[in-house]
């Protein structure tokens, strides 16, 4: 007995009873052989179909899935390079103040070496003086 191909609407009733049956704590084997009656198919039949389809949907998924990991390895990611691009200007930005101030802190803390320095001369004169 051969039976005619299968539709699209063969494949979405198998698909939709499978889904429905496995949703109720059935198992696929009961939605097969339902399917089965209802198509006028063996359960065998709709068994090899609903797997077939299945993994026809795995493999383009798969493959979709693929080519996006692919297109990431090879494609430089315009806005990673645009953030990296800014934080490397802010980075510059940053090491300059650093320098800015590491030179300010140095002329001021030679100043208060300086100042010290004379404070100390005039206290030193100030205890000769005492004496």
């Amino acid at each position: 007995m051969t039976h005619a191909s299968w539709q699209e609407s063969d494949d979405q009733l198998l698909e939709e009873l499978v889904n429905e049956y496995s949703q109720n704590g059935d198992s696929k084997a009961d939605a097969f052989r339902m399917a089965a009656k209802k198509l006028g198919r063996t359960e065998s039949a709709c068994q090899t179909r609903y797997h077939n389809m299945k993994k026809t949907k795995e493999d383009a998924t798969s493959l979709s899935i693929q080519k996006v990991i692919e297109y990431l390895k090879t494609t430089p990611d315009l806005l990673l390079l645009s953030e990296n691009k800014a934080l490397l200007l802010e980075n510059e930005q940053l090491e300059e103040r650093n320098k800015e101030l590491n030179q300010k802190w140095e002329e001021t803390s030679h100043q208060l070496e300086n100042e010290l320095s004379l404070y100390e001369g005039l206290m030193s004169v100030m205890k000769e003086y005492r004496k």
